[in-house]
């Protein structure tokens, strides 16, 4: 008898401090998985806006933004119903969802005739960029906001 007492004690004192040991794994995972998140991008929010125009913007995002607003353009002239005499982007901002979501105002009249669109694309993780949307006759002053 006294050897199942100590089998059971020994098997009962075994589970006990497994189950401690989880239960502390489980709490330790959960603040490095915490700790990771908060360094990352919120899925589903915009970002600010950024400015091209203010040289604090590196060359290769402006010719990223650039890109993408090329691969857009016939779309986004059809939906405006005119041609753009230039699609130079001014800012932007992005929101991170199944890929990015950017929202980009750009010029489209040349130096002399100040003329804004806004456009939406999204570009996926696999990169394709797909049209969304335009917002047209915008100022210089409009903000960029979601739409």
């Amino acid at each position: 008898m006294t050897t199942t007492s100590n089998d059971s004690l020994f098997r009962s004192s075994f589970y006990h401090i497994t189950a401690n040991k989880l239960v502390l794994l489980g709490v330790l995972l959960l603040g490095i998985i915490g700790a990771a998140m908060a360094e990352q991008k919120r899925v589903g929010g915009m970002t600010g806006v950024t400015s091209l125009e203010n040289g604090l913007v590196s060359a290769e995002d402006k010719n990223l933004i650039q890109g993408l607003l090329d691969k857009v353009r016939p779309d986004a002239e059809l939906k405006a119903g005119r041609k753009f005499d230039e699609l130079t982007p001014v800012a932007y901002a992005t929101q991170l969802v199944n890929g990015v979501n950017y929202f980009i105002k750009a010029n489209t009249g040349g130096t002399g005739d100040k003329r804004y669109v806004v456009i939406r694309l999204h570009k996926s993780f696999r990169d394709d960029v797909t049209f969304h949307s335009i917002q047209v006759d915008k100022t210089e002053a409009d903000p960029i906001t979601y739409f």
